[in-house]
């Protein structure tokens, strides 16, 4: 077995090329962890990541998906690298796309407060990170999910919706992503 942890970045990023293409969802999980542990590893940690946004894009994996871990790895990535706006941009994609899982969704949504803190982190200038931030809060709170609605209004996620999202997304056709967020949120 490979032991990620004495590699290069150089390498890891080659192992990410050949773990995407083999579809190894364990071997990125493990990467991501890997570079979370490590310090200034930001390439390997989102080309990591844009392979997992890449394969979970679909739901048929989403049981591979959990297998893997991805759901432990998400919350340290978030904590150890909360001022990359590139890769927490990445994360709430993930996010969104782990959410079609009742399981991740809910294991996801104890992380509201963190999630939130990186929102507001991204304030300025960040308009594609708070759209992803307003697509995974969606995908988290969809469907009546009240715990997770109710942690999102416990961390200040409306508020973070209103004045952090709402003013930075200036693209015409997602200006409706922090209402749709919001209503998920409200159960709506």
């Amino acid at each position: 077995m490979t032991v990620y942890s004495e590699m290069s970045e150089e390498e890891l990023s080659e192992v990410v090329e050949e773990s995407e293409r083999k579809e190894n969802f364990k071997a990125l999980v493990e990467i991501c962890q890997n570079c979370c542990a490590k310090g200034d590893f930001e390439t390997a940690m989102e080309e990591s990541l844009d392979a997992l946004l890449r394969l979970s894009a679909g739901s048929a994996k989403i049981d591979i998906l959990k297998a893997s871990n991805v759901c432990d790895m998400v919350p340290l990535a978030l904590q150890k690298y909360q001022e990359e706006a590139a890769i927490i941009e990445v994360l709430f994609g993930l996010i969104r796309n782990l959410s079609k899982s009742e399981e991740m969704r809910t294991s996801l949504g104890r992380h509201a407060t963190l999630i939130v803190k990186c929102m507001n982190e991204h304030s300025d200038g960040e308009a594609t990170l708070q759209e992803m931030a307003c697509l995974a809060i969606e995908a988290m709170c969809c469907k009546g999910h009240l715990v997770n609605a109710g942690l999102m209004q416990t961390a200040g996620a409306p508020i973070c919706l209103e004045n952090v999202s709402r003013p930075s997304i200036t693209n015409e056709r997602n200006l409706t992503y922090p209402d749709r967020a919001l209503k998920a949120i409200r159960g709506l």
